[in-house]
């Protein structure tokens, strides 16, 4: 039985989860579908489902129609990512070439963009696809870039899956000196930074390098270690290489059964995840299983089989593999036509994968890898040294510059000293001009507050002077209107702060006023408080005064007719970080049940939902036992 290595070209679609839908309502919901960039989710998700059921020509057709609306978004990350998935896609429907299409264009926009990470994720996928199709020369190249950048990056988990990958296409080329020390190397990092993955793919990696070289003891000392990481690890894809692996040595110690059994196992999991490559290998071997006990029908139709599926990927190393067996099938039967029609097949692939020109040009890259590692270290050196060179140059300049520093230091005390005097003198102006400012503001504010009292003088006169009661009773309204805005301008006027208003005072104030105005009976109404430290700017307290002049006007006119005592409680409290809350709340009759605030016709009520308006306040009213009014505004 022919040596056969199995490793595997992991593709996962990074795209939302969408739950375990049909493709017939995926459909559905990409045809209702609005969003452009949902479609272009849902379009990969349906074609991931499609290939699932082996619609690889629907998977493509999908494929493409996602791209081309991605693009048509002009969205360069968003579109970037969408030929990530696409070109994973398009390697696990085995359309290589469509694959390494977007992958050639995303190396040149990850170049552009400067995106180190993505640009080695890039040069990683391009490896594994030319690595499927045995061009190996091609792969490692990419490979050898993909570590570059991550050493640069100190990434030691893709420096871990680099040096393994680089391992592999040298185990496939014999070298199992350099594929060891690749193989070693990604065991070590991985050790250090404790990932377990890692490890059960390396040991994996150190069996199948004993396996060439014929030394099964060791080889299945390192299978079974990788396998109960990966057992622990739950490593479906990684575990049936294992099996494929195990299977191969119990065939190699004449164990067919064993065999059969490993590589059984090895095919379910590879079916379960829909994971064609691992389906070759395990055909292959079955078929060489059956072909040694001397079935060659069963073997040959094994083989076939991964032939179908070999050709479907694209990959052209392993169906070299099942043209090789393929034609050791038809010799069994006899067959020899056939069998050197495939011989012939298997002769002409291998050449043209195993060209004088590809073994030199993989020759060349190691050359260079190593050598560009003796390159930095003779870096490494010659920075030393000139670093030595530079300390020394330093010590004698540092002197010169002690006392150069030092005239600088004082050139700038004495530009301190200068700019400090002139401060002062600057501020001792300013300080002048505020002092006039503040004074002439507190006598525009105190001459405001003269004028409102004098227009309220002349209303409270007027209503003094009448008998009608109805016109008695608005003139004393709006002489608490005009008293509720001289409160604002008579606390600016004394206090220290010009443009803050304390909120709790004036609030007292103006309980007072209306008391002292609507309460002629002394009904008990016991007035509740409760105002938090806030400060109010006077363009935002006016109006908020106002609206508290109506809301309790109202309140001691009509809430608590009929009865000798109530309840009035005037809180303000901040809703949030950014808005205040104005809560009016009585015990009283409470408002008509076909009240409205937006259709009434009192003239107060109008003026509080207009008042309300201006400082951008929403105005609730809940009804029930009394009245309670709400008003959340924003702070200015």
């Amino acid at each position: 039985m022919r040596p056969i290595l199995l490793f595997f070209f992991t593709l996962l679609i990074s795209i939302s989860s969408i739950g375990n839908n049909t493709i017939d309502s995926l459909l559905t919901t990409l045809d209702n579908q609005k969003e452009d960039s949902s479609k272009v989710l849902l379009l990969l998700e349906i074609s991931k489902r499609y290939f699932s059921i082996g619609e690889e020509a629907k998977t493509i057709l999908f494929i493409e129609d996602a791209i081309g609306l991605a693009e048509n978004l002009g969205n360069e990350n968003f579109s970037a990512s969408v030929r990530t998935s696409a070109a994973r896609l398009y390697s696990k429907a085995g359309n290589s070439q469509k694959a390494i299409k977007e992958l050639d264009k995303l190396l040149v926009y990850h170049k552009t963009k400067n995106d180190s990470q993505s640009l080695t994720q890039t040069y990683s996928y391009l490896a594994a696809i030319y690595d499927l199709q045995g061009n190996h020369a091609v792969a490692l190249e990419n490979y050898y870039q993909a570590l570059e950048i991550n050493e640069k990056l100190i990434d030691k988990r893709n420096i871990i899956s680099n040096a393994g990958n680089i391992g592999k296409v040298y185990m496939f080329q014999k070298k199992y000196s350099e594929a060891t020390k690749f193989f070693f190397k990604s065991l070590s990092l991985s050790k250090q930074i404790d990932f377990l993955e890692g490890m059960a793919n390396c040991y994996n990696n150190l069996g199948i390098v004993h396996y060439y070289q014929e030394n099964m003891d060791s080889a299945m000392f390192y299978f079974f270690q990788s396998e109960i990481l990966k057992t622990n690890l739950t490593d479906s894809i990684g575990l049936s290489s294992l099996y494929n692996n195990l299977g191969e040595i119990y065939f190699l110690k004449d164990n067919y059964s064993k065999a059969i059994e490993y590589q059984e196992k090895a095919k379910s999991i590879q079916y379960s995840v829909n994971d064609k490559e691992g389906l070759i290998y395990s055909y292959i071997n079955i078929g060489a299983i059956y072909e040694k006990q001397g079935f060659y029908s069963d073997a040959l139709d094994a083989h076939r089989q991964a032939l179908v599926i070999a050709k479907s990927l694209q990959a052209n190393w392993l169906i070299m593999e099942a043209y090789f067996f393929i034609h050791q099938d038809y010799k069994g039967i006899n067959d020899f036509d056939q069998a050197l029609k495939y011989f012939t097949k298997y002769h002409h692939l291998r050449d043209s994968l195993n060209s004088h020109e590809s073994a030199a040009k993989i020759a060349r890259l190691q050359t260079k890898y190593d050598s560009g590692k003796k390159d930095i270290q003779i870096k490494e050196l010659e920075k030393e040294k000139l670093e030595h060179q530079e300390i020394a140059e330093r010590i004698s300049t540092n002197q010169m510059l002690l006392v150069i520093l030092s005239i600088f230091l004082v050139a700038i005390i004495i530009l301190m000293i200068r700019q400090m005097n002139l401060r002062k003198s600057n501020s001792f102006l300013l300080e002048k001009m505020l002092k006039q400012k503040e004074v002439l503001l507190k006598e525009v504010h105190h001459r405001v507050k003269n004028n409102f009292q004098l227009i309220s003088s002349l209303l409270n006169l007027q209503a003094n002077g009448v008998t009608d009661e109805k016109i008695q009773i608005a003139l004393f309204k709006n002489k608490n209107r005009i008293d509720s805005m001289a409160l604002v301008h008579r606390s600016l006027y004394e206090n220290d702060d010009l443009v803050n208003i304390d909120l709790n005072k004036y609030v007292h104030q103006l309980v007072n006023n209306v008391k002292t105005s609507f309460n002629p009976e002394n009904k008990k109404i016991d007035v509740k408080i409760e105002i938090e430290n806030i400060f109010l700017e006077s363009d935002q307290a006016t109006p908020l005064g106002l609206i508290i002049n109506e809301l309790i006007t109202n309140a001691y006119k009509y809430a608590f007719i009929g009865k000798d005592k109530g309840e009035l409680k005037i809180s303000i409290s901040k809703c949030n970080q950014n808005d205040l809350c104005l809560i009016i709340k009585d015990n009283g009759l409470g408002m008509p049940p076909d009240f409205s605030i937006d259709q009434t016709e009192s003239l107060g009520m109008e003026l509080v939902r207009l008042l309300s308006e201006q400082i951008n306040g929403k105005l609730e009213l809940t009804k029930g036992k009394g009245a309670s009014f709400k008003i959340t505004f924003p702070r200015s």
